[in-house]
């Protein structure tokens, strides 16, 4: 038998060269493992908020481990990343002893679905107001994880649901948990097409609450029959200060319609229109309205909590049927909902 010693000898150069890169690659890969370690050290040491920009769901291990053993920390950003639903989930585990978490901000990460419902479980936390998953494409689909566990809460006042691929099907998701909810002050669906419908929902939930300041729906598709449903909404509610719906298609009629509800209203301060197709005659209107009202605080009347899960998901049914049969039937979509999507 021969051998050729020329293939022989390649065939040990290339093992010797793949052998040598992994090592390389691995000592790489703990020299940067132990770079972020450092870092999250020397932040951690000097507050209790975790900043960190561009995160992988590589990178979430590492600074996993940390979090399991830091309970003290209040807030986490993660921003302009590339978490997706497993990085998610590794997340959520990690606090899952930390009962200070105030909030999280995942901009612009790969969250779907399944990270969706991963994250609505930090809902659940006593202390966690402030939730950003702005540019996450949760879709539709994701929405009703959010929406069950904002049901009852009385902690979460920032909810920032941005260009998230939504559209009214999530909208109307969204607005049954917002119907039980107390506490809720600024909610942001900026970047989604929610159209009149989607919108009509969600301020068809919140039109009583006395919590709510603050509501982005710039971008939504919005036409007049939105506009004149925010208006009914604005005859009602007193206790919203901010409404932006810049960029949509209102024109002269929903303009009218809103600079009516302002004449009734004195607690709105700041009302954002541009880029829509509202005449000058209207714009005046509004801003002849605008300047008339006058500085005032208003009584905050908050509403009872109808109720607050602590238990999971799986003893939600044994105590369900305490509650109103309206409440029930919200449930019960949201749950239906769920079930078809995970089939």
């Amino acid at each position: 038998m021969f051998y050729n010693s020329k293939k022989i000898y390649r065939t040990f150069a290339l093992c010797a060269t793949f052998c040598f890169t992994a090592f390389a690659m691995e000592k790489d890969t703990n020299l940067i493992n132990q770079k972020l370690i450092n870092e999250i050290n020397y932040i951690l040491s000097v507050n209790n908020s975790l900043t960190l920009i561009r995160v992988k769901d590589d990178d979430i291990s590492v600074i996993a481990e940390k979090l399991r053993l830091n309970n003290a920390i209040l807030n986490l950003d993660f921003s302009k990343g590339s978490i997706s639903c497993l990085g998610a989930h590794d997340l959520v585990k990690a606090l899952s002893h930390n009962s200070s978490l105030q909030g999280l901000n995942l901009y612009d990460n790969q969250i779907g679905k399944q990270g969706a419902k991963s994250i609505a479980e930090l809902l659940k936390k006593p202390a966690f107001a402030k939730l950003c998953l702005t540019k996450n494409p949760i879709g539709d689909e994701g929405i009703p994880f959010i929406s069950l566990n904002l049901i009852g809460n009385a902690v979460l006042h920032t909810l920032n649901l941005d260009f998230c691929k939504l559209t009214y099907v999530g909208a109307e998701n969204l607005a049954r948990g917002l119907k039980y909810n107390a506490a809720l002050k600024s909610l942001h669906l900026q970047g989604n097409d929610l159209g009149d419908k989607g919108v009509s929902a969600i301020v068809g939930a919140l039109i009583k609450h006395s919590s709510i300041h603050f509501l982005d729906f710039s971008s939504t598709m919005t036409t007049d029959v939105g506009a004149s449903k925010l208006a009914e909404f604005l005859l009602v509610n007193k206790s919203l200060e901010s409404l932006y719906l810049a960029s949509n298609k209102i024109s002269n009629e929903g303009g009218k319609a809103l600079a009516v509800a302002l004449g009734s209203n004195n607690k709105l301060r700041n009302l954002y229109l541009h880029a829509n197709s509202i005449q000058d005659e209207a714009n005046s209107d509004i801003c002849d309205l605008l300047r008339k009202n006058e500085k005032f605080s208003a009584v905050v009347r908050y509403f009872p909590v109808i109720l607050n899960f602590k238990a999971g998901w799986e003893d939600k049914s044994c105590i369900i049927a305490r509650f109103p049969s309206e409440l029930v039937k919200d449930i019960i979509q949201i749950l239906c909902i769920l079930v078809i999507n995970n089939n």
